[in-house]
């Protein structure tokens, strides 16, 4: 097996997948509260869901991963939320204050310390299975997204 090391991409996009996928799989959109199929992810705007950042995950790299800076939404959703960033912002503040509440402070630091890519995805594959198992779905038959493999 090829060396990966655990600061470098391939572990940061394994994270991103197992993150991805234990957001995806409340099953529902928390804005809208429409189902969603989890397995479809924004192909062509197929009503699948999808993992919304409040705070970029780019940009606010010790938060990439927090679950309190992520929320499941509906393709449709996810569009107005990227298109329309201060209403999405009304709609947390009148909504979900507690997590309107701890953005407003997280965006104070932006500063980051080194990640290990590959810790993190370990613990998100473990979270994701446990949650699966938990709710009594087969982990074998889930399908995964199209051109990703875990």
């Amino acid at each position: 097996m090829r060396y990966r090391h655990p600061h470098g991409t391939y572990w940061m996009k394994k994270a991103d997948d197992w993150n991805s996928l234990l957001v995806r799989a409340i099953g529902y959109c928390e804005k809208c509260n429409t189902p969603g199929e989890f397995e479809q992810k924004s192909q062509a705007h197929t009503g699948g869901l999808e993992n919304h950042h409040i705070l970029e995950k780019s940009v606010y790299l010790m938060y990439r991963y927090l679950k309190t800076n992520c929320i499941c939404i509906c393709t449709k959703c996810h569009t107005e939320a990227e298109n329309d960033k201060n209403g999405f912002r009304k709609w947390l503040e009148e909504n979900r204050n507690d997590i309107f509440l701890w953005m407003i402070e997280a965006e104070k630091s932006k500063h980051c310390t080194q990640i290990n890519y590959q810790k993190i995805a370990e613990q998100l594959e473990a979270q994701y299975k446990e949650f699966i198992e938990s709710n009594w779905m087969d982990l074998e038959a889930m399908d995964v997204p199209p051109g990703r493999k875990i």
